[in-house]
């Protein structure tokens, strides 16, 4: 089973995070074929999340979401956070 996770915010660029996503299945040695399914279900999962996220984030508002895109024989997490800094613990060391 393949799993990766991600985390996204208000500078993260979602065709970055598909190609993080595509070099890690890709050195898994995940088929091409299964790559492109999970590629596309990740877009459709996440795109909307960025959207929304940096809309409230230009609104001075913040967001954070963490979900799951799962499907047969691949689970990717995803941590979005918008507008929200880190606390000291998690810069220190790495927390989530």
């Amino acid at each position: 089973m393949f799993r990766a996770s991600v985390e996204i915010d208000q500078d993260s660029d979602i065709d970055a995070v598909v190609n993080s996503v595509t070099e890690q299945a890709t050195n898994r040695g995940v088929q091409r074929a299964e790559i492109q399914e999970i590629l596309g279900h990740l877009r459709q999962q996440v795109e909307p999340i960025v959207d929304r996220g940096k809309n409230l984030f230009a609104m001075g508002s913040k967001m954070s979401v963490n979900t799951v895109v799962k499907g047969t024989g691949y689970e990717i997490t995803v941590k979005a956070r918008f507008g929200i800094r880190d606390s000291f613990w998690r810069r220190l060391f790495g927390l989530s």
